[in-house]
């Protein structure tokens, strides 16, 4: 009788020291999916913004970076990587500019991207790419794939050149993929594209032989 009102007691001691902290732990993920959902806010917001026509203090219309090197060694971060590359220096003056990691995050992967990207989402060669891009009014790759992918622009010169290059997948024997929402259409376009395949590849091949 004895044991037995000790594991009753035990019992309920625990049903109770479970129910207490299960309080922080409801309250602390309540308090992670605020945050979580007020980041995504934000970031949706950031996409709006143009940051391939925004104007830069230190970059050029072509985003060369126009900076001597005393004021680029005084924006320089303590905690930045060494400076190696372009990539490198872009991200130090995007930071300094935009002055949040998630806008700059943003902006740093649409200047860098290029028409030779966008060529897989079209199935044409990067100078036709560009040559299209550019007839449809965007000199630069990553505004002509917004345009492409908005699911709310019904443009008719847009509607037929995506019909036409759902018609040559088609004749590539790939499975038939309806235009819209406009973005499913053209990831499926990237993921299936030969050219894009066998770069993705050759990249990855050359990457482990640089590892040996």
């Amino acid at each position: 009788m004895k044991i037995s009102l000790i594991i009753i007691t035990l019992l309920v001691q625990a049903v109770l020291y479970s129910q207490n902290e299960q309080k922080p732990n409801i309250q602390r993920t309540d308090s992670l999916q605020i945050f979580l959902n007020a980041k995504q806010k934000k970031i949706d917001s950031l996409k709006t913004i143009d940051f391939v026509n925004r104007k830069y203090q230190y970059l050029d219309a072509d985003f060369k970076i126009k900076i001597d090197k005393n004021t680029f060694n005084k924006i320089l971060l303590k905690n930045a990587p060494n400076i190696k590359s372009y990539k490198d220096s872009l991200m130090v003056v995007l930071y300094y500019e935009l002055g949040d990691n998630d806008a700059v995050n943003i902006a740093f992967h649409r200047i860098l991207f290029n028409w030779k990207k966008m060529s897989y989402y079209i199935w044409e060669s990067e100078q036709t790419t560009k040559q299209l891009g550019e007839s449809f009014g965007f000199k630069h790759p990553h505004n002509f794939f917004e345009f492409l992918k908005d699911n709310n622009n019904e443009n008719s010169k847009k509607i037929e050149f995506l019909t036409q290059l759902q018609l040559n997948l088609q004749n590539k024997k790939l499975d038939k993929v309806g235009l819209k929402p406009f973005n499913e259409f053209l990831n499926y376009a990237f993921k299936h594209n030969p050219n894009r395949i066998k770069d993705n590849a050759a990249y990855k091949a050359n990457l482990a032989r640089n590892k040996h």
